[in-house]
């Protein structure tokens, strides 16, 4: 199903900020969103903190970048993932 918005949420070395800012998504009373996080190839535990959550609502998406792109580049890795209306 195609969600109506979707949200980029584009991170680089923030692992203790992640938990903050994703139940700040999932705790949203509209409920028709899909969730994308990318990572800049941040090399700590971000992928995993991030993971944590995609394993409990399939809503949010991870993509991690192989490289640093830098945030312009990877917020369009981003988008381009959105399937949002």
């Amino acid at each position: 199903m195609t969600p109506i918005v979707s949200i980029v949420l584009p991170t680089y070395r923030r692992p203790h900020l992640l938990d903050s800012a994703i139940s700040s998504v999932t705790s949203q009373t509209f409920k028709d969103w899909e969730l994308i996080v990318v990572d800049d190839a941040s090399g700590d535990e971000t992928a995993s903190t991030v993971q944590r959550w995609v394993d409990r609502d399939p809503r949010i998406r991870l993509f991690s970048n192989p490289y640093n792109l830098h945030l312009p580049r990877y917020l369009n890795v981003g988008v381009s993932h959105a399937r949002g209306r």
